[in-house]
Order: C-alpha cells, then sequence, then structure tokens
C-alpha cells in the first residue's frame, strides 16, 4: 500500500537553481491557424503540360511536314 500523507517535491529536477530551465512547448494554437498544406493540383497540371510539350515536339520532329510553312 502507499501512504497517502507522503510530501512530494514541488520543484523538477531541471528546475533547480543552477541548471537551465527546459522550453516548454508551445500552446496549441486554434486550428484556423494552422499551416496550410499546398495543393497537388498545381504540380499534377506543370507535369502534364511538360508532357504535352514534350508529346508535341516528339511528333512534330518525327512528321517535319505535319505544320504548315
Amino acid at each position: 500500500m502507499q501512504d497517502a500523507d507522503i510530501e512530494r517535491a514541488t520543484k523538477t529536477p531541471s528546475a533547480t537553481p543552477g541548471q537551465p530551465e527546459i522550453a516548454t512547448p508551445r500552446p496549441l494554437e486554434a486550428p484556423g491557424s494552422l499551416p496550410r498544406k499546398p495543393h497537388p493540383w498545381p504540380l499534377i497540371l506543370g507535369l502534364s503540360g511538360l508532357l504535352g510539350a514534350v508529346w508535341a515536339i516528339v511528333i512534330v520532329s518525327r512528321y517535319p511536314n505535319i505544320l504548315p510553312g
């Protein structure tokens, strides 16, 4: 059994005068102030546009008379 009258120390060992205190974690911020994650759509559109440009260059180099002029 545990003795209920045991007095516990109020200071933690890191709070002694000779040692620097450990930084406490930041308080939780409101849900609306969290940083937003970037959406994948700009990356998807950019890569598909790049693929389309490469495709067009390959077609024009394969069939040089396809473009008028």
